[in-house]
């Protein structure tokens, strides 16, 4: 089974504007497989916009997809959605009068058309007035002066929407605002802005002890339901998702208590700290609840690979928990102090040691699309690849979908 990776592309106000999608079309299949043929590319695009589609890996937001010159020629793009779709032009395309031709009519039809990795080669004016997105490496312009000068040629020729690619550090991120670019691509996001210690209102401090609630093996639902009801966006949220279709209930739900026993111990403790996380997140909201929740997702899936489910609660705490620095902007220890976890969650999350810090490591090559050293470390654990790649798609959905 083929696997799709998402990265998410952000706006200047820190919300996301749509992912590049990159495919890997089975586990003999180690690159960026999106960019290595005309193949793999309607591998993706079956996959994506019709197998499971679209809407359910994106959430609805735009979708970036390579297209090698061969695809364009063929018109391929105008099989899907305008309003969805950005046709991104690799970096092989040459600017022949065939492959003007089939951006001619992209734009007649009203595609958004990126160009890949631009470095602007001679012969490429034409191309650039085409375009409606500049996408530019950033890491491969160490050197602030040859991307501004870069950036001066482009804007020459035309006023374009520039995204920086590779915006891995906070720092890259405010350079390139400085710079004139709108849209980032990178993991910049999931990096900690750390405060010296943690200020958490009201709100917070009372979401966090809800927490504290999970402490027992069974739950006390009717205390749960008290601490929530007098919390109306926490109520109003937990009766929205219970009245979802992801339940598919016959009726409607209108007690607390009736809607943490239809969730039950499990989807509560899920629920709770999921919702916590997602409260205190702040910037990146959405990029980063996604990434949270997907990460938990993925690895309370793993246990079954492992042979491990009754370690499932323990495993999805893990991943969600993974990124509470960031979504909290408080050091790890600070965060965790403030929760009743098993240290079986917090003692990985603090040291980087052992099979959960390994296994997030994991997690995080599907992320990067790293199919290479996410097979190394998965076959350490004797699992099966191609099920991992099933699980981390259906880890993706269920997050768009509990989102």
């Amino acid at each position: 089974m083929g696997c799709i990776a998402c990265q998410p592309i952000l706006n200047t106000k820190k919300r996301v504007f749509g992912y590049e999608l990159l495919y890997r079309s089975s586990p003999d299949s180690m690159g960026y497989d999106a960019s290595d043929g005309s193949a793999a590319t309607r591998e993706l695009l079956a996959t994506s916009f019709g197998d499971i589609g679209i809407k359910k890996i994106t959430g609805g937001n735009r979708s970036f997809v390579n297209f090698p010159a061969h695809l364009l020629q063929e018109d391929i793009p105008l099989l899907y959605s305008k309003e969805i779709l950005v046709v991104e032009v690799l970096e092989s395309v040459e600017p022949t009068e065939e492959n003007i031709r089939a951006l001619t009519r992209l734009k007649k039809h009203g595609y958004l058309i990126a160009l890949d990795d631009f470095s602007f080669p001679p012969g490429y004016e034409e191309m650039v007035r085409m375009a409606d997105i500049i996408k530019v490496d950033f890491r491969q312009y160490p050197k602030r002066n040859d991307l501004e000068r870069l950036l001066r040629k482009i804007r020459r020729v035309g006023d374009k929407v520039l995204l920086a690619e590779k915006v891995e550090t906070l720092e890259d991120f405010d350079t390139a605002q400085e710079l004139g670019f709108t849209l980032f691509q990178g993991f910049f996001f999931s990096k900690p802005r750390i405060h010296s210690s943690l200020h958490l209102s009201p709100m917070e401090m009372s979401r966090l002890q809800l927490l504290r609630c999970l402490r027992d093996e069974e739950l006390d639902f009717k205390e749960i339901a008290e601490i929530i009801k007098r919390d109306v966006v926490l109520s109003h949220k937990l009766l929205r998702i219970v009245n979802s279709s992801h339940y598919g209930l016959s009726f409607f739900v209108s007690s607390i208590l009736h809607a943490l026993t239809i969730l039950g111990t499990s989807g509560t403790r899920k629920w709770i700290s999921f919702s916590v996380l997602q409260d205190c997140a702040g910037e990146y909201e959405e990029a980063l609840s996604r990434m949270a929740l997907t990460r938990g997702l993925f690895l309370e899936r793993m246990t079954t690979l492992l042979k491990r489910k009754k370690d499932k609660e323990i495993f999805f705490l893990f991943g969600l928990f993974s990124l509470a620095e960031v979504l909290m902007k408080a050091p790890m220890e600070e965060v965790l102090s403030q929760t009743n976890l098993s240290s079986r969650v917090t003692q990985p999350l603090m040291t980087g040691e052992g099979d959960l810090a390994e296994l997030l490591r994991l997690v995080v090559c599907y992320e990067r699309a790293d199919w290479v050293q996410a097979d190394e470390i998965a076959k350490k654990f004797g699992m099966d690849v191609s099920m991992l790649s099933k699980y981390y798609m259906e880890a993706m959905e269920e997050a768009v979908d509990m989102l």
